[in-house]
């Protein structure tokens, strides 16, 4: 709207200038009544965040405890792997040792089953390292990302 037009319906204010400015109705005067209308909504508005707010409380704390009660099932299933999975790979280097015995002899056949589980130990810990190092640069900010 410029300047140059004036509009009837609305109430209209002087400016530093001088010149009128029109004002809308919420910028006039309350009345007492609209004045506690105005608190009422303030309490209602204060009361609707105040229910969400604990709804969102009571989300996070039944999420927390479902994740807490979810990993607990977790940790017991991971320690029946680690120990289906050791069983796994003792009875693995036995059946390889069983295996090379007749072909390269007793201490022979031990030697190339330590050596292999040695190397592959190296490897697992060298991509272990790198993952760790990978992960500090993460936080750290860095771009550094090189494969081993």
């Amino acid at each position: 709207m410029s300047e140059s037009e004036h509009r009837p319906d609305l109430p209209t204010a002087n400016d530093s200038a001088g010149a009128d400015i029109p004002v809308a109705d919420s910028d006039t005067v309350e009345s007492p009544g609209s004045r506690q209308s105005l608190s009422a909504e303030l309490r209602g508005l204060i009361d609707d965040l105040q229910t969400t707010v604990e709804s969102e409380l009571e989300f996070h704390r039944t999420r927390i405890s479902y994740t807490i009660s979810q990993s607990k099932h977790i940790s017991v299933l991971m320690v029946g792997v680690g120990v289906f999975g050791s069983v796994a790979v003792m009875a693995l280097v036995l059946g390889l040792l069983l295996a090379l015995i007749p072909l390269v002899g007793n201490w022979a056949a031990i030697g190339i089953v330590t050596m292999a589980c040695l190397f592959l130990a190296g490897g697992c810990f060298v991509f272990a390292a790198w993952k760790t190092r990978r992960l500090q640069n993460l936080y750290r900010g860095e771009k550094k990302d090189k494969q081993p």
